[in-house]
């Protein structure tokens, strides 16, 4: 019985170990916002071969740092807010657009077997680390985006650039 029971939990070290190697998720970039502490964390999800996942590239889901920081998937109704479309280029990347920024489109691929996500910020390539959303409630509780602020790192000097964009409502 105990042989059984030792053959068991290895099997189950070795699944969880394979399993782990199989699906790799590494950070792209996360959205802050005014309202409490609670971040939505973007990922690429990378295969076995640490390439991005061509069916699914890119995860995204909450991370509730205003009560325990534990993770929670994002609802249908807040795709609304955060969700986007990514699709796979030919030239071997992935054109990205979200919702919560509209204005302007990432290129996520991998450098030096990172994933990145770039994008325009102040007028300079750079890579995406963090989008900073100010919103106020209305009254029935709904939010309105005053504007959001876009920080990364500038692709050729790797100084760290910032951008903040007024949203017209």
């Amino acid at each position: 019985m105990k042989k059984i029971k030792l053959f068991i939990q290895i099997a189950a070290v070795l699944f969880l170990f394979t399993a782990l190697a199989f699906t790799q998720t590494n950070s792209l970039f996360k959205i802050e916002r005014s309202k409490n502490a609670n971040i939505v964390q973007y990922d690429a999800n990378l295969d076995a071969a640490g390439q991005i996942n061509v069916k699914k590239p890119i995860d995204y889901y909450w991370l509730l740092h205003a009560s325990d920081g534990s993770r929670e998937e994002i609802t249908t109704f807040q795709k609304k807010a955060y969700g986007f479309s990514v699709k796979y280029n030919e030239a071997g990347y992935f054109d990205m657009q979200m919702k919560a920024v509209e204005d302007r489109k990432l290129k996520v691929s991998l450098i030096d077997g990172e994933p990145k996500a770039e994008i325009l910020i102040n007028g300079k390539n750079a890579y995406l680390s963090k989008i900073y959303i100010d919103s106020t409630d209305n009254f029935m509780g709904i939010p309105k985006v005053n504007y959001y602020t876009l920080t990364g790192n500038d692709i050729e000097t790797g100084d760290e650039v910032e951008e903040k964009v007024a949203v017209k409502n």
